[in-house]
Protein backbone atom coordinates (compact mmCIF):
# COMPACT_ATOMS: atom_id res chain seq x y z
CA UNK A 1 0.00 0.00 0.00
CA UNK A 2 1.34 3.44 -0.87
CA UNK A 3 0.46 6.26 1.47
CA UNK A 4 1.30 9.96 1.32
CA UNK A 5 0.56 12.84 3.62
CA UNK A 6 1.78 16.35 4.36
CA UNK A 7 2.50 18.23 7.54
CA UNK A 8 2.82 21.97 7.95
CA UNK A 9 5.56 23.12 10.31
CA UNK A 10 5.46 26.18 12.50
CA UNK A 11 7.46 29.12 11.12
CA UNK A 12 11.21 28.58 11.44
CA UNK A 13 10.77 25.03 12.82
CA UNK A 14 12.43 23.26 9.89
CA UNK A 15 16.00 23.20 11.28
CA UNK A 16 14.88 21.59 14.56
CA UNK A 17 12.54 19.18 12.74
CA UNK A 18 15.32 18.16 10.36
CA UNK A 19 17.83 17.68 13.21
CA UNK A 20 15.34 15.52 15.10
CA UNK A 21 14.59 13.32 12.09
CA UNK A 22 18.19 13.07 10.87
CA UNK A 23 19.15 11.59 14.25
CA UNK A 24 16.40 9.02 14.69
CA UNK A 25 17.09 6.57 17.52
CA UNK A 26 17.40 2.82 16.80
CA UNK A 27 14.38 1.74 18.87
CA UNK A 28 12.14 4.07 16.84
CA UNK A 29 13.49 2.58 13.61
CA UNK A 30 12.62 -0.88 14.97
CA UNK A 31 9.14 0.32 15.99
CA UNK A 32 8.53 1.75 12.52
CA UNK A 33 9.36 -1.63 11.00
CA UNK A 34 7.22 -3.52 13.57
CA UNK A 35 4.24 -1.30 12.71
CA UNK A 36 4.49 -2.25 9.04
CA UNK A 37 6.08 0.84 7.53
CA UNK A 38 8.56 -0.58 5.07
CA UNK A 39 9.82 2.57 3.42
CA UNK A 40 9.29 6.28 3.80
CA UNK A 41 10.71 9.37 2.17
CA UNK A 42 10.30 13.01 3.09
CA UNK A 43 10.34 15.90 0.65
CA UNK A 44 10.57 19.40 2.07
CA UNK A 45 9.15 22.64 0.74
CA UNK A 46 9.35 24.76 3.88
CA UNK A 47 7.00 24.97 5.76
CA UNK A 48 5.50 21.80 4.20
CA UNK A 49 6.90 18.30 4.53
CA UNK A 50 5.49 15.73 2.12
CA UNK A 51 5.86 12.09 3.17
CA UNK A 52 5.59 9.12 0.85
CA UNK A 53 5.52 5.65 2.39
CA UNK A 54 4.93 2.02 1.59
CA UNK A 55 3.01 0.27 4.35
CA UNK A 56 1.87 -3.26 5.13
CA UNK A 57 -1.75 -2.36 5.94
CA UNK A 58 -4.09 0.61 6.37
CA UNK A 59 -3.43 0.87 10.13
CA UNK A 60 0.37 0.99 10.01
CA UNK A 61 0.72 4.73 10.63
CA UNK A 62 -1.98 4.79 13.32
CA UNK A 63 -0.17 1.98 15.15
CA UNK A 64 3.12 3.88 15.06
CA UNK A 65 1.61 7.17 16.24
CA UNK A 66 0.04 5.47 19.26
CA UNK A 67 3.21 3.77 20.55
CA UNK A 68 5.16 4.92 23.63
CA UNK A 69 8.33 4.83 21.51
CA UNK A 70 6.91 7.39 19.08
CA UNK A 71 5.41 9.51 21.86
CA UNK A 72 8.84 9.90 23.48
CA UNK A 73 9.93 12.07 20.57
CA UNK A 74 6.81 14.23 20.35
CA UNK A 75 7.18 17.59 22.01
Amino acid sequence: IRRAFTIRLNPEALPQYKEHHDNIWPDLVAEIERCGIGMMRAFVSDPLVFYYSEIRDEDSWDRLWSTPTHDRGVS
